[in-house]
């Protein structure tokens, strides 16, 4: 009797097992970007020479480790998240002093419906650039990387992003400003669409920031494409 026991309670166990391993799936990567050159540079000011020789570091990327995930939770939903962190690759020093994940910490749900995302997100127009610019909105000769003063990221988002239909898709962004007492102080509202027919690619952006106090509001729009 003992032995059917025992029989019994293993055989739950592995359909208890093999039932885990059916509907939760999940996926972790590590990724990252590590860029350094060596530099020299001369010059003569005033009749005097100076030269400087260095190991550089973000020459073309910003050097960068992050960790990316999914969990399925059945029924065609999943938990997502992404934390990035910047890195100064020469000294080992993080890129910004004041943040760990100073590139990306957010958590987010998908399915069917899109997804739903909360935290610290690229903006629609940092992650558009890139495929806008023949230099990848990098490196001295891209003019993304030059002259854009859009906003990179922002923090405390929350952001919907629709399904792919026609292989195009919206987002829609809204940043709590959080200060008390006025709900659009600080906030930073954004709507974008991007859409890949064939070998044309073209996007559009649209950016609002407010202050502290709601009295003077930032604008920024962003539309551009490309034909492979």
């Amino acid at each position: 009797m003992k032995k059917n026991i025992n029989i019994t309670l293993m055989a739950a166990s592995l359909g208890m097992v093999a039932s885990s391993a059916a509907f939760a799936q999940s996926s972790v990567t590590l990724y990252g970007v590590h860029d350094m050159f060596s530099g020299y540079q001369s010059s003569t000011v005033g009749g005097k020479h100076t030269s400087l020789t260095v190991l550089g570091n973000n020459g073309e990327m910003t050097s960068r480790l992050g960790i990316r995930g999914n969990e399925d939770l059945g029924g065609g939903y999943k938990t997502t998240f992404d934390l990035e962190n910047g890195f100064d690759p020469g000294t080992g020093q993080q890129q910004n002093s004041f943040r760990l994940f100073d590139r990306q910490a957010w958590v987010g749900i998908s399915g069917n419906f899109g997804e739903v995302r909360a935290g610290r997100q690229n903006t629609p127009m940092f992650a558009y650039s890139g495929n806008m610019d023949a230099f990848g909105a990098a490196t001295y000769g891209s003019a993304y990387n030059n002259f854009s003063n859009w906003l990179a990221r922002v923090d405390n988002d929350i952001s919907y992003t629709s399904p792919k239909i026609y292989n195009s898709q919206i987002e829609l962004h809204y940043s709590l400003g959080e200060k008390a007492g006025n709900i659009a102080g600080n906030a930073v509202y954004q709507a974008a669409g991007q859409t890949q027919q064939g070998p044309v690619f073209f996007a559009l952006a649209y950016l609002i920031a407010a202050n502290a106090t709601n009295t003077n509001r930032v604008q920024e729009f962003m539309a551009g494409g490309n034909v492979d």
